[in-house]
């Protein structure tokens, strides 16, 4: 999990509104992890994952039947549902997000960062990369409410979010520079590497989206 992951948690976890409990689906510490943000707001934390290690309080496979899944939980709810950079190590990605936003308690949310655009980083498989246009269709068809001002595009060098889930930032390769520098990059670049192709840096997609309440 890297640091512009856990800003993005830390923007809207202030938002979240009657939310005591917190899973974390992919939660081995490999990298970093949300648990202290969690829990410094008074939310109880409960990290899960594939496997035993730091950071994972329970064992189970996202994608199993419901039924497995509910078993490894003894039933909990929980009022927010996060997943951070997981899903593209997932082979059924959608089965994924069913099976999270079936343990997120009626008027509960779901919170996640995926990358899409990124190297190849098996962990220990790297299958997808997935666009905005996948979290707009997935709402629309499960009836989410996507939060509004929180669908963000974040590019990793400079930890910027974009509210512009139409296009990918451009090539920041000198992005922290001051800006006569960066001019001074670009020419040099442009004659040095005259046949070099734009490339994007790396981005995630950040949406939180909220269920619907449930109604007497």
């Amino acid at each position: 999990m890297d640091r512009f992951n856990l800003d993005y948690v830390e923007m809207m976890l202030p938002r979240f509104e009657g939310v005591k409990t917190v899973l974390d689906v992919g939660a081995l510490d490999v990298n970093g992890t949300p648990r202290e943000a969690v829990t410094q707001r008074g939310f109880e934390y409960t990290g899960c994952d594939v496997e035993k290690g730091r950071g994972v309080d329970v064992v189970v496979d996202i994608t199993a039947d419901f039924a497995q899944v509910d078993r490894a939980f003894a039933g909990r709810r929980f009022d927010a549902v996060m997943s951070l950079n997981t899903l593209e190590h997932i082979f059924d990605p959608i089965k994924a997000l069913d099976n999270m936003l079936a343990l997120v308690r009626p008027g509960g949310y779901l919170l996640v960062v995926a990358p899409c655009v990124w190297e190849l980083h098996a962990w220990p498989y790297d299958f997808y990369r997935l666009n905005p246009d996948f979290f707009t269709r997935f709402a629309e068809t499960r009836r989410l409410e996507i939060v509004e001002g929180s669908f963000l595009m974040a590019a990793r060098d400079t930890r910027r979010f974009s509210p512009d889930t139409q296009s990918f930032p451009e090539e920041v390769p000198s992005g922290r520079l001051p800006r006569p520098s960066r001019w001074l990059f670009t020419a040099l670049r442009g004659i040095l590497l005259p046949g070099l192709k734009q490339c994007w840096p790396r981005t995630s997609v950040n949406v939180t989206c909220r269920t619907r309440a449930k109604t007497d």
